[in-house]
Order: structure tokens, then sequence, then C-alpha cells
């Protein structure tokens, strides 16, 4: 039987998961969420605005 847990981080010395912070929605943005090719097959579209959170 699985016990939950909560999230763990895990680190190698290449990649570090954890979960998502709200600091990270800027960097998501950049990296992926902008992008039309890589939303294409996604159920939602491309975000067209910057998060903010202020």
């Amino acid at each position: 039987m699985l016990n939950h847990v909560g999230t763990q981080i895990i680190e190698t010395p290449r990649l570090i998961l954890r979960r998502f912070q709200i600091d990270d929605a800027e960097q998501m943005y950049n990296n992926w969420a902008s992008d039309t090719l890589v939303t294409k097959y996604l159920s939602w579209s491309a975000h067209k605005n910057k998060p903010d959170f202020s």
C-alpha cells in the first residue's frame, strides 16, 4: 500500500525536482508557455501576456 508523504524534493548534481512556486511563473512564460509550437498539442493555447502577480 502506498502512503502519501507529500512532495519530496529530489536533487541530483544536474537536476532539482520540487513543487512549482509563484516565482516560477515568469520563467515558465518565457521558456514555454508563450510558445505556440510548444502548446500546439496541449489543451490550452499559448499565453499572450506575462503573468502579473504584483
